[in-house]
């Protein structure tokens, strides 16, 4: 760009780089926005101090400072975005962060920033984000989904339970959520309730083979080898061909691993292209499975 050129145009043309995926170049932008901003309010802080400034030039200065406050905002956020694209998270955090100190409120922010903490592994951290969200967005159902996975240590399944339980009142179409809450009902071996999810994601995806793998495996581990049998066949139903896990059906196979929900999806769109968008905030960037 050229040297007349405005931090807005700055802001503007790394907004370009950032949708077309030119992350580099999205960053290296954001970062001239918020060079030539800190020495427009350097110019303005030294004015005022050396000249006597009528009511319309202060209502001037103060128009110009608000509008680098904002473009200062965009400008930290999308690099945000952008550093996450390129698997930079402590820059993400970062950038996140500063973010979060122009606009405390931003809940769209500290969500990312939640996300990002667990993908560092950073539970307690995330929780605390995710929390924050809850605070600002009571109906945010992302946000308890995804607070759930932060829980570790002594009665960590009961808060776990509590918060995708949540996650279903606000939304109770939400698949990934009733898998989440049946995997933890399993281990804590309440096994009707977790049947009742599974049974519940059959409702909502009559395909859902995963869900017949789970039901058969728990009236295996209690006794019911009938009913287990009848799963694994309901499963060779939909998906002809496909490995059974059950070890009383003829199909047995033994298992090498065993798929677990991702603990960070909140949508369903497993797509690559979807995967790999960096304005999505689902989670599916760090790819945390198990």
């Amino acid at each position: 760009m050229n040297e007349t050129a405005s931090a807005n145009d700055y802001l503007q043309k790394g907004l370009d780089y950032l949708s077309g995926k030119d992350y580099q170049e999205a960053i290296t932008h954001f970062d001239k926005v918020l060079e030539l901003n800190g020495k427009a309010e350097s110019l303005d802080a030294g004015l005022k101090r050396k000249t006597n400034i009528d009511a319309i030039g202060s209502a001037e200065l103060s128009e110009n400072k608000s509008i680098r406050h904002e473009q200062n905002f965009s400008a930290v956020y999308h690099r945000g975005i952008a550093f996450s694209a390129v698997r930079n998270k402590e820059g993400a955090i970062r950038s996140f962060t500063r973010a979060i100190k122009l606009k405390p409120l931003a809940s769209e922010v500290i969500f990312r920033r939640a996300l990002i903490f667990q993908g560092m592994g950073k539970s307690a951290e995330a929780a605390i984000d995710y929390t924050r969200v809850i605070e600002l967005e009571p109906d945010n159902f992302e946000a308890f989904f995804n607070r759930a996975s932060c829980h570790s240590g002594r009665g960590a399944l009961k808060y776990k339970i509590e918060d995708l339980s949540k996650a279903i009142e606000l939304k109770p179409d939400f698949l990934r959520a009733y898998y989440e809450r049946a995997g933890v009902f399993r281990l804590d071996k309440l096994f009707d309730e977790a049947l009742g999810d599974y049974t519940k994601i059959i409702e909502l995806d009559p395909g859902s083979t995963d869900a017949y793998y789970w039901r058969g495996s728990i009236f295996e581990r209690l006794g019911d080898i009938p009913r287990a049998v009848e799963e694994c066949n309901k499963r060779q139903q939909i998906k002809p061909g496909s490995q059974c896990f059950c070890r009383h059906h003829a199909n047995y196979v033994e298992p090498k691993f065993v798929p677990e929900p991702c603990r960070l999806c909140s949508c369903a769109d497993f797509s690559e292209a979807h995967m790999s968008d960096p304005l999505c905030r689902c989670g599916h960037l760090d790819k945390m499975h198990g």
